[in-house]
Parts: C-alpha cells; structure tokens; sequence
C-alpha cells in the first residue's frame, strides 16, 4: 500500500467525523444497558467504544512512540459525552502526529514485544490497520445500538 500522509489525515479524519453521529446513536440507548449487556466479545457496548480508541492510542503512543500509555476502562466515563470527548482527543493526537510524519517515515518499521517475542511492523502498515480497526468497530457499535433497542444515525462512507 502507498498511501501519503495527506491520504492518512484524510482516512483519519473521516474516522473523527463519525464520533457525533455515534454518540448520538449511543445517546438513545439507556445507559444502563450501555455499560452492562454483552453485545459482542468484547463486552458492552461501552467497552467496545473505549476499545476502539484504547486500541487507536496504543498503536500510535506506545508501539509508535515507545512512550508510557494512558490507562483507561469503560467505568471511568460515566456518560456518553465524556466518551465521545476523549476519542475526539485521541483522534486528534493521531493527526497531530500524522502531519509530523514525512513520506520517508511512513516506510519505517516500528517493533513491540507482546511477550512471545518481537513483532515488527511498517508505520503505513500501522497507521491502515487502526483505520480499519476503527472502521470495523464503528459497524459494531451500530449493530450495538439497534439490538439494544436504539436508533442508529447513518455512518455510511458515502
């Protein structure tokens, strides 16, 4: 894959762009049922939106920056605003960053020991998986929403 860092703002702001209409989908669930019923592997639909932007601040803080990561769980926002205000601030760190990268640096390789050894990865190849990791989870978070009784906003592509 050849992207450019212009092409990796763009995916990555079309990721940011879909944090309101989520919420909104989130906003018409009972918060109740938000943090408790399981509705996939990962839990409740609260865990699954702070695994989404957990995974996204993993990637591009510790495996990018080797630097210490943030610890966070669901039970430490206790309302939907606050979940959409710190995704919207990991997003916007992963711009942030992503306008510091030079085309040279997307073809560099990051690597992370997850205990059974290292793992080496090129930076555009990181950058691709947390869009399409975000991407993927948003369907779910959607699907979340309607089998939990809510009404989903439209978070097509198009």
């Amino acid at each position: 894959m050849n992207f450019s860092t212009a092409g990796f703002r763009r995916l990555f702001e079309h990721n940011r762009k879909f944090i309101n209409p989520v919420a909104d989908s989130l906003l018409t669930v009972n918060w109740e049922r938000l943090c408790n019923d399981k509705i996939c592997g990962l839990g409740s639909l609260r865990e699954l939106v702070v695994h989404t932007f957990r995974a996204e601040d993993f990637w591009l803080t510790k495996v990018m920056e080797g630097k210490q990561l943030e610890t966070y769980k669901g039970i430490d926002f206790q309302d939907v605003p606050s979940l959409a205000r710190k995704w919207e601030a990991v997003i916007d760190r992963s711009l942030f960053r992503i306008d510091s990268f030079t085309a040279e640096d997307l073809t560099e390789s990051r690597t992370y020991n997850w205990g059974d050894g290292d793992h080496t990865f090129r930076v555009d190849d990181i950058l691709l998986h947390v869009y399409t990791h975000t991407v993927h989870h948003r369907g779910q978070m959607i699907m979340g929403v309607r089998q939990l009784g809510g009404h989903p906003k439209e978070v097509d592509i198009l």
